[in-house]
């Protein structure tokens, strides 16, 4: 079985390719390196290219009998969605679009789709169910929920099978496969790169939410054991 995992030379899709790869499963990994680093793709083969690149997607699963897709290839940043929607809604809802179209041209049936938290907005509860309310409050946001939403078209005329998964706080690493913290925005490796003393002190914003200490308190998740989930759902 091969499986295509687009964004696999970024954080997560470093993770999730070895843990595809290290269950017995081809791995071909598509990625445009805007965001990934090109010396991290140790599992399956490697191929620099765009998720919107529609002939190149639609050979690649020719070429490697690809039977699953894992689409973790996004651009993720909730404040620079704020300043740059246009460029967040051309890559994860257009891109995406030419993503799907070249699947299902190609016969395949199975999608697992990189979502977010983003999509509750401030209206999730602490254990923030699926079926609560989405009411996304960044272009980020809701670029995710405009993708689930369309997956549920996809699946009605063309029968795909289809889940999301709506990451929380991803953090860790395993194999020297972490974020670069020098270059990193999100608090984990930013906390880290302070503690060591290589960049900024760390800022932290806020001192009366509903906690012991009033700062701000965040649930983690490992970022081996979120990568099991879309190898999990593709082999389904």
């Amino acid at each position: 079985m091969a499986i295509l995992i687009t964004g696999g030379a970024g954080f997560i899709g470093r993770h999730t390719a070895k843990l595809a790869s290290g269950a017995g499963y081809d791995v071909v990994v598509l990625d445009n390196l805007s965001t990934g680093r090109s010396d991290d793709p140790r599992w399956g083969a490697f191929v620099e290219g765009d998720i919107a690149d529609t002939m190149l997607v639609r050979r690649l699963i020719r070429q490697h009998s690809i039977t699953a897709v894992m689409h973790l290839a996004a651009s993720a940043h909730v404040g620079d969605s704020m300043a740059r929607p246009g460029s967040y809604y051309a890559n994860n809802v257009c891109g995406t679009a030419s993503l799907l179209e070249a699947t299902i041209a190609e016969g395949i049936r199975k999608f697992v789709f990189a979502s977010s938290c983003s999509v509750y907005g401030n209206a999730a509860s602490l254990a923030a169910h699926e079926d609560e309310p989405v009411t996304p409050m960044s272009p980020y946001g809701e670029s995710k929920l405009v993708t689930e939403r369309a997956l549920g078209w996809y699946e009605q005329a063309h029968g795909l099978k289809w889940v999301a998964l709506r990451y929380f706080n991803v953090a860790g690493a395993e194999d020297a496969l972490g974020e670069d913290v020098a270059g990193c925005r999100r608090i984990v490796p930013r906390t880290v790169h302070a503690a060591i003393g290589g960049g900024s002190p760390l800022q932290v914003f806020g001192d009366s939410f509903e906690t012991p200490d009033g700062s701000a308190v965040r649930d983690y998740v490992h970022v081996s054991d979120g990568s099991r989930e879309p190898v999990c759902a593709a082999l389904c």
